[in-house]
């Protein structure tokens, strides 16, 4: 804006210094002063047009003429063509925004939690839903009344936990407010956890019992390999008794026909 009136009152300081015999005050183009000269080309510049109404008297020279088409097509390009259609360009943008940002306004309404500020997504799967949490858990409108019944109590009838809310809101300070937090979230991420310290104890207990039962198995195969081991001692030993017996009835009946033989060789003689 500033930019545009100076170049409106550049091309009014061409007009009062060499063009101000053509502006007819009789048809209110006043050219008296700069502050007359700079109104008037504002006026007739962005309303009608400059060329329209400043005709170049007769009996001019073609220099002259040529003077007046150049600052004519000049205030023509600069001032109707490109001016304005800057000017419309920066307000059909200024909407655009205003737009965007009713929009983005009306999005995070809808998709935003007011009090926590947690997506309308993150309860979609809890609680019964975004709109449940927006009007039971966190309304907003609740919080307004909280206020309006903060003002309304004498400072001595507050509660512990008005007093706490009414020092930080003095304050200036929004600490009260759960930020990022829900209770219907944390109840399901209590609940998450419960689930997988289920999970966690029940593969603990899975495992505990696999290593008592290959503790079992273990123990088991060491007794009966013991218990073999044993057996085969008992075997071996048993053999080497029988052995031992049969060596020693051996020897005896060896004797024994040793003795008798000696015997008979004695009756013999």
């Amino acid at each position: 804006m500033i930019y545009s009136l100076a170049i409106f009152y550049i091309y009014a300081l061409i007009c009062f210094a060499y063009y101000r015999e053509i502006f007819d005050e009789e048809k209110g183009n006043y050219c008296s002063d700069m502050f007359q000269c700079t109104i008037t080309v504002i006026r007739r510049g962005l309303i009608f047009g400059m060329y329209d109404y400043f005709d170049v008297p007769r009996n001019r020279s073609f220099n002259y003429h040529l003077a007046k088409t150049a600052f004519d097509i000049s205030f023509f390009i600069i001032i109707t063509t490109i001016g304005l259609n800057i000017v419309f360009g920066i307000i059909v943008d200024t909407f655009s925004e205003l737009r965007d940002a009713k929009w983005r306004i009306d999005k995070d309404m809808s998709s935003v939690c007011f009090i926590c500020s947690k997506n309308s997504y993150d309860f979609e799967h809890y609680g019964g839903g975004f709109k449940k949490h927006i009007v039971e858990e966190h309304n907003q409108w609740a919080y307004l009344f909280f206020f309006l019944h903060l003002n309304e109590t004498r400072f001595n009838d507050y509660t512990a936990i008005e007093l706490y809310v009414w020092k930080l809101y003095k304050k200036d300070r929004l600490d009260f407010f759960p930020m990022n937090r829900s209770l219907t979230l944390q109840a399901a991420e209590d609940a998450k956890d419960e689930a997988k310290m289920d999970t966690l104890l029940s593969q603990v207990a899975f495992l505990v019992h696999r290593r008592k039962e290959e503790d079992a198995f273990r123990e088991r195969e060491w007794q009966e390999a013991a218990q073999r081991h044993w057996e085969e001692q008992q075997k071996k030993a048993s053999r080497r008794a029988q052995e031992q017996q049969q060596s020693s009835a051996l020897r005896r009946r060896a004797v024994v026909e040793l003795l008798t033989s000696s015997s008979e060789d004695e009756d013999y003689n």
